[in-house]
This record gives structure tokens, C-alpha cells and sequence, in this order.
């Protein structure tokens, strides 16, 4: 095969005669194959699946991908009342506070099995110290006010198909000269072998970066009971023909379930509700002829309630002090841009207000961490795609005018959407019969065991989300 591009501009365009960029020049590829193999191109939209394969072997995988939002709720509520009368104070002011208790159940380096890491948590800010100004609230004509705390978490994983075997092809029995005893047919045979025998090894390859991927813990890898793992490795070194069991790839929604993928969302999404946050009220506006609360030294105090989510059931216990007790502690402000410190002199609450750069310069410096790290994943094939396009086209430079290309059409074609790869043993058979041309075709980006696996992972990163969400817990519960 050769690959021809264009290095000087000749503008003998259409388009208005001028000079264009080599870059917007397409490349011809022209090959000279001895058999032509029956090769078809497939692409469907959406879900996405691209095929080359012929009759004589092959290998599919695919990778799925899940992901979801999640909720969690935290509901908290008082009531205001004449302690003599009973009567409901309609206009008394409240700041609500709030402490993350389970902050240390965050995983603020890396994403994992049953982990809840910071990257994915999407509701601001996500960390501080002490209690944090959440609300600023007034009580209704019935001496009611309430809050809900909303929280959110972003799940993305990935999952395997089980890893089908290979299909791989016939080899033909011997012909022999009856005069010479001579095999006629020892090439043939040969590359059969061979062709079948790199079937093998680009599935058990494939197999090693599945697993090494998953070891990362946002990956799950699995092999299907009906794939003869045996089988295959035989035939990584005899190349002989063999049934090694299921050739085509898992359905969705049962591999997300043998994998391990639904168990680990609905473990992730049962530890997000769980996660325990402290709340209470401290009143800052007293009604009309009244004075705030903890004024005289007989007041109720307001307690520190501790609670998980509504969707866990809101189960909320008495967080070991009162609302008094958290005088002198930095608080963080809604947003998280301002530091305010609470004082408690005598029966007077004071408040002083600053602009905080240090939880500004906090907040931006994760946000900058996370942003970099998904900048960093995204453009991962990408860089790789352009070294491998870069390589593979340098060998041949021909001066002029390249002329559109309709061979090189189905395999861009096939593979823009693609979520299944399909390793070709005619293809490869048919252009390399000899070790320098099969080493050159593992490069390619149907042939190497690891642009398979980092492809298709690549592409599933893209992909709609397979699988069934977790059942929703209820999100009106309020804790006290």
C-alpha cells in the first residue's frame, strides 16, 4: 500500500485558481492486492457501530459506557413561636449553617471503585473547614422557614464486552505433488497460520490492556464463561483454526451487569446519600417587640442536627452541640468567595465580613486541577492519532496536485462512530505474507492489540451512556 501526499500547491483549483494549505489537501492511497477480499463497511448512527471484517476471520470488541447524575437532598426546617402564647412569629430572620462531617470520605486524588471522588462532585463549594454560611431565611405567617441543601455527583465509567473470541480462519489441508511429494500449497498454509496465530495474540493482548485498564478503577473488565481463554492461547502459537467459544460481543445492559459496572454505581450512589452533613440556625433578625434568640439565659438552645440525605431516609440524630457553640469559627459564605467570622460578646451576636482570597485562591486552584486533568483525557487520542497519521504517511511524498482519494473513503468512514473493532485476518493475510509486512500492519490502527483497546476506550469516553440508572431514593424528606 501506498499513501501519497501532496507538498507543493499548484493551484490548479477550482476554487478560484488560488493556493491552499497542504493541509486541506487530501492524500491518495493506491494498493495492489493479489486477492481482493470481500471487506464491507458498515457504520449506524447513535449507538455506533463500525465493522470490517470478512469471511475468513476476525476479531470483534467494544467498550460500553455509563454514566449519571446523582441528587442528594438535605431538607432542615424550624418553627418560631411565642414561648408564652404559642402564637406563630411571622418576620424573624435566621442564617443557616453547615458543616460536611463525611468530608474525609471524599477522594480528593483519584476516582474508583465505590469512591467518591472530588472530580465528580458538581455542586460548589465541595470543601471546607468548620460550619459555612449555606442560607439566609425568614419564618412565614405560620412561623415556618426551610431549606434544601442540594447536592450532586456526576458518575462516568466504563465497561467491556467480555471480550468475544476470535473468529479465525480456515486452513487449507495440504496439497501435494504425487510425483514430487512436494507441498504445493506451504505458503498459503503458512500465512493462514500465521494470520490466525496474530488473531490470537491481539485478543490475549487486548485481554492484558483490558485488565491493566481496569486496575485503574473507573474501567471494568470482564471475560465471558463461554470464551476458552485456553483455546486461544493455543492458538497465539500453533495458528491453527479453533472454536473458542462466543465470537460476538455482549449486549449492554448484561455486560454492565456481569462487569461489575451496576454493582459500583449502585455502591457509589448509596455512599453519596449516606454521606453525613451538620446543620442549625442561629437568629439574626428578632420580630417586631421581640429579642433574638439566646438572649436570656433561660432560651431553648438550637441544636446541631447531623443527617444524611433524603434520599437515604434523612435520618437526623443530634450533632453534639448547639448553634452557641460555634462562635469564633471561619465560616464560608455560599458562594465561597467571602470569610465571615461569628463573635459572641454578652447577649449580642457581631458579624465581620471580609473578602476571602484564601478560599478564593483554594476554590480556583481545584478547579484548575480538574479542568487540566479532563483537558489532558480528552485530547489523548487525538495527539496519539496525529503522531501515528504523521509516521505512517512520511514514507511517500510525490510534487503536484493530489487527486481525491475514494479508497481511503470507507475506513474513514467506518472509522469516525466506531465502537467495535474488528482485527481482519484476509486483510492482513492477503497484504503480508512476510514478518517485515505483518510488523508494519501491526502499527496500523486495525492491527495493534493497544490502538484496539485505546481506541474503542477512547471512543466509549464519547459514547451515549448503556445501562440502567439506580432506582432514586425520595428527595421531600426533611431531616428535622
Amino acid at each position: 500500500m501506498e499513501v501519497w501526499k501532496c507538498v507543493e500547491c499548484c493551484k490548479t483549483h477550482f476554487a478560484g485558481g488560488k493556493e491552499h494549505p497542504l493541509a486541506e489537501h487530501q492524500r491518495n492511497v493506491w494498493m495492489e492486492l493479489k486477492q481482493v477480499p470481500a471487506a464491507y463497511y458498515a457504520v449506524a448512527g447513535g449507538g455506533g457501530i463500525a465493522q470490517a471484517g470478512t469471511a475468513d476471520g476476525e476479531l470483534h470488541f467494544q467498550i460500553y459506557r455509563h454514566e449519571e447524575d446523582m441528587e442528594a437532598d438535605y431538607l432542615v426546617q424550624l418553627y418560631k413561636y411565642d414561648y408564652e402564647t404559642g402564637k406563630p412569629l411571622e418576620g424573624a430572620g435566621f442564617d443557616l449553617y453547615e458543616r460536611f462531617d463525611d468530608k474525609e470520605e471524599v477522594n480528593q486524588e483519584q476516582d474508583g471503585r465505590g469512591e467518591i471522588y472530588e472530580g465528580g462532585i458538581t455542586h460548589s463549594p465541595v470543601m471546607w473547614d468548620g460550619f459555612r454560611l449555606a442560607a439566609s431565611l425568614h419564618t412565614d405567617r405560620n412561623g415556618h422557614a426551610s431549606y434544601q441543601s442540594e447536592k450532586s455527583y456526576h458518575y462516568d465509567k466504563t465497561f467491556c464486552d467480555g471480550h468475544p473470541a476470535p473468529v479465525f480462519g480456515e486452513v487449507p489441508e495440504e496439497a501435494i505433488d504425487e510425483e514430487t511429494g512436494e507441498v504445493l500449497n506451504e505458503e498459503e498454509i503458512s500465512n493462514a497460520k500465521a494470520a490466525n496465530g496474530e488473531l490470537a495474540k491481539n485478543w490475549l493482548a487486548c485481554v492484558a490492556d483490558c485488565e491493566n485498564k481496569a486496575g485503574e478503577g473507573t474501567h471494568f473488565h470482564w471475560i465471558m464463561d463461554e470464551v476458552d481463554e485456553g483455546t486461544i492461547e493455543a492458538s497465539a502459537g500453533s495458528g491453527e483454526c479453533a472454536d473458542a467459544g462466543v465470537t460476538e460481543s455482549t449486549d449492554p445492559d448484561t455486560a454492565y451487569e456481569k462487569s461489575g459496572c451496576r454493582a459500583d454505581c449502585q455502591e457509589t450512589y448509596e455512599k453519596f446519600i449516606s454521606m453525613k452533613y451538620s446543620y442549625t440556625f442561629v437568629e439574626t433578625i428578632a420580630r417586631e417587640g421581640y429579642v433574638l434568640h439566646g438572649s436570656h439565659n433561660d432560651d431553648v438552645p438550637i441544636e446541631i442536627i447531623t443527617t444524611d440525605a433524603s434520599q437515604n431516609g434523612a435520618h437526623g440524630v443530634f450533632g453534639g452541640g448547639y448553634s452557641r457553640d460555634i462562635t469564633n469559627q471561619s465560616v464560608l459564605i455560599g458562594s465561597g468567595l467571602k470569610q465571615q467570622t461569628l463573635s459572641h460578646e454578652g447577649d449580642v451576636w457581631a458579624k465581620s465580613v471580609d473578602t476571602g482570597a484564601y478560599y478564593t485562591e483554594q476554590i480556583k486552584g481545584k478547579a484548575e486541577k480538574i479542568f487540566s486533568k479532563r483537558i489532558i483525557e480528552s485530547v489523548f487520542w487525538d495527539e496519539e492519532e496525529e503522531e501515528t497519521a504523521t509516521a505512517s504517511n512520511g514514507d511517500r511524498e510525490m510534487a503536484g496536485t493530489a487527486t481525491p482519494s475514494d479508497v481511503s473513503a470507507p475506513f474513514e468512514e467506518a472509522r469516525k462512530p466506531s465502537f467495535l473493532f474488528h482485527f481482519t485476518r484476509n486483510f492482513m493475510g492477503t497484504l503480508g505474507g512476510g514478518r517485515e509486512q505483518r510488523e508494519e500492519l501491526e502499527s496500523d490502527d486495525w492491527g495493534s492489540s493497544s490502538q484496539m483497546f485505546t481506541r474503542a476506550y477512547e471512543e466509549a469516553l464519547h459514547s451515549a451512556s448503556e445501562g440502567e440508572g439506580v432506582e432514586k431514593g425520595p428527595s421531600g424528606n426533611y431531616s428535622h
